[in-house]
This record gives structure tokens, C-alpha cells and sequence, in this order.
């Protein structure tokens, strides 16, 4: 027995937009850039039949609202169905862009129409009228000039008292079909569909010289900022901080990882936490929480940045093993799980 099925609800798209470019890994990934780069975005813009295409680049920047760009058809000398604008991006964060296309109706009757004139055909009657009414449909879509002169050319166009060769010449007019692609009907548009996203960044994410320093074997964070002004004559672009969080005392490691602390070893800065606070605390032999702000601002008025170690780890006395202890792994025996890369164990 024959199967049957109802047909849509709504009446698909004819025109199919696909493949975006760059794409990484067939999209699983955001494809990256730098602050000022301009980016070439790019579709496969199809549909059946021999009707003249629009489309538009619809980008959204970070915080901000969508943009429009014309697309350009990028292989009409092959045939193809490129199509693709370019964007230049000027802040970080993650862009979203998308692509639709639509068919332009009354281009595509210019195009038959003027084929007609050109083989000596005079009976347009017909064609005339047709276009008459898609320039009824324009004018009604458009506002201000543009209204007023696709109106006043749909009145020409469509008086059949006038020679039709003049209702041709007045319909052809390059100007007319300019305001009459300025007024688009979308309602029949097929977009990319999912939205895709560029992940763009600063500048200094491409190259930079980066300058890894210890503050506690500079006298703590003041004494880093005391000699920002000498790393920037070496051309330094970014100063790299591990952890400054406090630092634990169960298993704390000595000299050379030594498994046995004395009591005045300051311990590894990646075991983080301790009863003063953890990842959001700064060691107070180091300084506060104001200095590193202070120090951040100098680096930037000195054309520097400031990075710092996101480190995941935890000693056996951070705060948060007690607050949140759900956020920890245990084993069966109820002890908590050290951090682990076997052979080595970070206690």
C-alpha cells in the first residue's frame, strides 16, 4: 500500500542558502579572528529556474544590532552560486552572521522582457501589465522618493492607451529598477540557517611578546609595578602573573617540589587556598586586591596588558572544599581526589 503524507504548511523556500564560509570542522568550531581584521563571509545561494537572485550579509557585532550588507555574486563568469560579502570587525567577542537571499520579480521580468525587445517582439501587452503590478507591489513596499517614483512608473507602464514600446522604455529604465531593488519583498527569502559566529578577539591574541615574572621575587605586586616601565622599553607586550591567590598549608611542597616544607616556605602558587579565601583573594604577602587593579592600569597606560594563570587546582584548604563541596570529586571512600597526571600527583 502507498504511503501518503500532507504536504507543509507552509510553502518552502525555493531559494536555499548554504555551506558558510570560513567554517571550521564543518562548523563545530568558531572560526577566529583579531580586532580590525577584515573577514570575506561567504554562501551557496540556489534556486531552480533562471530568475534574478538578491541577497543580503546580515552581521551582528558584539552588544550590538543586526547590520546589512549587499551580497555580491562571487562566480558569475563560471556559472556558479557564490555568493559573499566581506566585514571588517573593530571589538572582541563572539559576531553572528547569516545570509538570506530572495528572487528580485521585477528584475527578472526586465530580463524577459528586454530578451523580447531585443528579438523584435511588439506585442507586450500582456508582459506590461505584469509589470504594472509588480510595480504597484514596489510602490507600496517603498517610502518617500522612491514611492513616488516607482507609483508614477506603474501608472505609465500600466496605461494601455500608451505605445508599448514607450510603457517598455519607461519600465526598463536602469534608475527605476535601482529603486525598485531598494524595496525588496522578502517574504519568500531563504536564510542560513543556523546563524553562524566568528570569534573575534584583540589583536595581541595573534602575536605578542608575553614576560612571565614571579611578583613574590619582585618585592609583591607593587614591586611589579615599579618595573613596568623597564619591560616596556624591552618591548614587552604582555606581563604573565601564575596564580597570587593565597596559598595552603596541608602538603605543602618545599624547595625544588620537595615533598617536606619548612615553615617559612612560601609553598607552590598553584596549590590555591587557604582560611583567607581562594581563587578570588590575593595572597596577602603579595598585596591586595586594589593593587592588582593599579597594576592592570599601568600596563594598559604603559601599552601593556596583564595575564594571569587561570588555575583550576585547589589545595586541601581552600575555602570552597567546605562551602561547595558538590563542585569536588570524591572517592568511594569519601576523601577528596587529588589532581592527577600519572606519574605525578599534585597533593
Amino acid at each position: 500500500m502507498a504511503s501518503s503524507s500532507s504536504p507543509p504548511r507552509n510553502r518552502p523556500a525555493r531559494v536555499v542558502v548554504s555551506r558558510p564560509a570560513p567554517a571550521v570542522d564543518g562548523g563545530r568550531h568558531a572560526p577566529k579572528a583579531t580586532v580590525g581584521d577584515t573577514i570575506p563571509l561567504s554562501v551557496d545561494v540556489i534556486r531552480d529556474g533562471h530568475e534574478v537572485l538578491r541577497g543580503e550579509l546580515r552581521v551582528k557585532p558584539p552588544g550590538g544590532r543586526w547590520q546589512t550588507v549587499p551580497l555580491i555574486h562571487l562566480d558569475p563568469h563560471e556559472l556558479g552560486v557564490r555568493w559573499g560579502a566581506s566585514v571588517t570587525v573593530d571589538r572582541p567577542g563572539p559576531w553572528t552572521w547569516t545570509a538570506r537571499a530572495w528572487v528580485d520579480a521585477y528584475a527578472s521580468w526586465c530580463d524577459e522582457v528586454r530578451r523580447k525587445v531585443d528579438g523584435g517582439q511588439d506585442d507586450l501587452g500582456s508582459e506590461l501589465a505584469e509589470g504594472a503590478l509588480l510595480l504597484e507591489a514596489a510602490a507600496e513596499r517603498a517610502r518617500g522618493l522612491d514611492a513616488t517614483a516607482i507609483g508614477d512608473a506603474a501608472a505609465v507602464v500600466g496605461d494601455a492607451a500608451r505605445p508599448d514600446g514607450a510603457r517598455a522604455d519607461a519600465a526598463l529604465d536602469p534608475t527605476l529598477a535601482e529603486a525598485v531593488a531598494r524595496n525588496p519583498d522578502r517574504r519568500h527569502a531563504g536564510e542560513l540557517a543556523p546563524a553562524q559566529v566568528l570569534d573575534v578577539d584583540v589583536a595581541l591574541a595573534r602575536f605578542g611578546a608575553w614576560y612571565e615574572l614571579f611578583p613574590r621575587s619582585w618585592g609583591g605586586l607593587d614591586g611589579v609595578r615599579r618595573r613596568l616601565p623597564a619591560l616596556a622599553e624591552l618591548g614587552i607586550d604582555v606581563v604573565y602573573l601564575p596564580p597570587i591567590s593565597p596559598i595552603g598549608r596541608t602538603n605543602r611542597k618545599g624547595p625544588n617540589n620537595a615533598l617536606v616544607a619548612g615553615p617559612d616556605d612560601p609553598g607552590s602558587p598553584w596549590a590555591i587556598g587557604d582560611a583567607t579565601g581562594g581563587h578570588d583573594a590575593v595572597h596577602p604577602e603579595l598585596g591586595t586586591v586594589d593593587d592588582v587593579v593599579a597594576l592592570t592600569a599601568d600596563a594598559r597606560d604603559l601599552g601593556m596588558r596583564i595575564a594571569l594563570d587561570l588555575a583550576l587546582q585547589c589545595s586541601a584548604d581552600h575555602p570552597w572544599l567546605t562551602e561547595h563541596p558538590e563542585w569536588f570529586q570524591h572517592r568511594p571512600d569519601g576523601t577528596l581526589k587529588y589532581a592527577e597526571n600519572p606519574p605525578k600527583k599534585y597533593q
